[in-house]
């Protein structure tokens, strides 16, 4: 029987492109151009998996900042409810809202906003009809004046800045007749 040569499992190496056994492959380009050949897909998953790690992590990123954004806008808010400002708190609140409406993971918070904007609603209503009442609380303060000084006024109010009817509508004012 004949012995096999040294040379021939490193010549079949040499011929598959394989790393060759006990030598040392010192040249870079030749070792890519081999690792090419037998992984020529490798490259493309690599960048793909990269690529999509890298959207993974800017989705996570983009959903913490703005359930923190909207966290901040409800502290700021209640805060803006303790002091009494509730227009305010309501754009507060509506901002929070609207950073984290379609965020994933966000239902609780959702939640809670629209709970204080409800509240915040409610209270500047409130705040509304507080006003009127203070206004109409003033006109009927002045049936406490004297005659004298409502007719005073009322001539004031009749000439000086238009009279209106019981509609509330300004009578025209007829035409003047001149030659």
């Amino acid at each position: 029987m004949l012995a096999r040569p040294r040379w021939r499992p490193t010549w079949r190496c040499h011929l598959a492109d394989l790393p060759l056994r006990g030598v040392s492959n010192r040249n870079v380009r030749e070792r890519w151009r081999k690792w090419r050949r037998h992984r020529p897909h490798a490259l493309l998953w690599a960048s793909l998996t990269m690529a999509l790690t890298g959207c993974i992590v800017t989705f996570v990123s983009v959903t913490v900042e703005r359930l923190g954004e909207a966290r901040e806008a409800l502290s700021e808010g209640q805060a803006q409810m303790a002091r009494g400002a509730h227009a305010e708190a309501m754009g507060t609140f509506s901002r929070g809202k609207a950073r984290v409406q379609a965020l994933p993971g966000s239902k609780a918070l959702l939640g809670q906003l629209d709970d204080q904007l409800r509240r915040a609603g409610r209270a500047n209503a409130v705040d509304q009809l507080h006003a009127v009442t203070e206004r109409l609380r003033l006109l009927v303060a002045t049936d406490a004046l004297p005659d004298r000084d409502l007719w005073t006024l009322e001539g004031a109010l009749s000439h000086g800045l238009g009279s209106t009817d019981a509609r509330g509508r300004r009578p025209r004012r007829a035409a003047r007749q001149g030659g």
